[in-house]
């Protein structure tokens, strides 16, 4: 798994604390009114769901706070790129629109297929950014225990650490799949 999310209530949880403190800190009224306005719509939803990533993605949640050098040049490789930029930065309706009628993907909590994995000796791996804003210490701790510690945690990097770390996480993979 990579930036895979484990249960998205508490994926939501962590943006809103992370949102509150960034917009307190920045004296973000407007920011904190949002936040609030989401507080009140249903948790199940589409639009509470989309709402809390839209704020993720404007707090800069997505990227690392210090990128690493070679992080850069990937990125801007990939911008040079036209067909694989114009591609990647696509947005189509079938996604969101799939999403949509299964609102109740908003309350995934996967924990217990990870301990059914597990329990079936299947291996289970994964590979998360520390300063991806959509994830917690706890989060990952959590995760960590029911993968049986079989989760790595890159600094300087965020929700694409193949982007942000790619010579670890290439590493990486390389030995689990021996």
């Amino acid at each position: 798994m990579v930036s895979a999310p484990v249960n998205l209530q508490e994926t939501f949880k962590t943006i809103i604390r992370s949102c509150r403190y960034i917009y307190k800190e920045n004296k973000d009224y407007q920011g904190w009114a949002y936040l609030d306005v989401l507080a009140e719509m249903d948790s199940t939803t589409i639009a509470y769901s989309s709402g809390y990533f839209g704020l993720a993605m404007r707090s800069g949640f997505y990227e690392p706070v210090n990128p690493r050098r070679l992080s850069k040049k990937i990125k801007q490789k990939f911008k040079k790129n036209a067909e694989l930029y114009a591609a990647a930065s696509k947005m189509e309706q079938a996604g969101p629109l799939g999403f949509m009628r299964n609102e109740k993907c908003t309350c995934i909590d996967l924990s217990s297929e990870f301990r059914q994995l597990i329990e079936d000796k299947v291996k289970v791996c994964g590979i998360y950014g520390m300063d991806d804003g959509l994830y917690s210490q706890a989060q990952f701790d959590h995760l960590n225990s029911l993968i049986n510690n079989n989760a790595y945690y890159y600094e300087q990097s965020s929700h694409s650490p193949f982007i942000d770390f790619q010579d670890a996480f290439i590493y990486d993979v390389c030995c689990w799949c021996k």
